[in-house]
């Protein structure tokens, strides 16, 4: 298959790059220079709808808003929904569900649609499918930390908890494994992998908020 949502790649061997997770046996190199090209140009695309979409908007908040679409929690839910979860080939140790693997496939996606047709065709594909999520940012998100706080707040919980349990591999590709719950609540622990401590923490929360509802 050589499409992904509604792009199809010229050079499928692109795809096939951004589809090999360096657990999976691909290039370490090759797939993280898609993934750096993906997030630069999703970071181009985003400020550039929100300059137009919201054209009152401070400085501030034009960033809070592109944040959040950016942010790791919003292309793994992009990822999902193109069916990108089936298709990534990734070693037996990766649990898409809890590392950032699926984000920085997303990423990659990006870099490869880029290196294959330009930033034209990243245009249309970013702004089709992270449309409803660019539709439903009315108001400057939050991140899933912070919507994890609020809740403990609102629910008069004790304050999350957040741990690094492991560190692996060199620094230059380094992945760190952070839980989080919330003290009182009989609930298993959140669990986030990604390259760095914030990043697995943001994704630790949003595998906690799963299971508080």
């Amino acid at each position: 298959m050589e499409s992904v949502g509604n792009y199809k790649f010229v050079k499928v061997e692109h795809l096939t790059t951004a589809l090999t997770h360096p657990s999976g046996g691909g290039s370490s190199n090759a797939f993280q220079r898609l993934e750096f090209m993906g997030d630069t140009v999703l970071n181009f695309v985003i400020s550039d709808i929100l300059m137009a979409r919201f054209a009152q908007d401070s400085e501030g908040s034009l960033s809070k808003r592109r944040a959040r679409l950016v942010s790791s929690e919003v292309a793994v839910l992009c990822a999902l929904s193109l069916g990108l979860d089936a298709r990534l080939v990734v070693g037996p140790h990766v649990n898409l569900s809890t590392s950032s693997a699926l984000a920085d496939a997303m990423e990659a996606v990006i870099g490869a649609i880029y290196y294959d047709s330009g930033v034209d065709a990243c245009y249309g594909f970013i702004e089709t499918h992270w449309g409803p999520f660019i539709d439903d940012c009315t108001t400057a998100p939050q991140d899933a930390k912070t919507a994890l706080q609020e809740w403990a707040h609102t629910h008069k919980t004790a304050v999350p908890v957040y741990t690094e349990i492991s560190r692996k591999g060199p620094d230059h590709d380094l992945t760190l494994t952070c839980t989080v719950h919330i003290p009182g609540l009989e609930l298993p622990r959140g669990v986030g992998e990604a390259r760095t401590k914030k990043q697995a923490e943001k994704l630790a929360a949003l595998d906690y908020m799963k299971r508080v509802g």
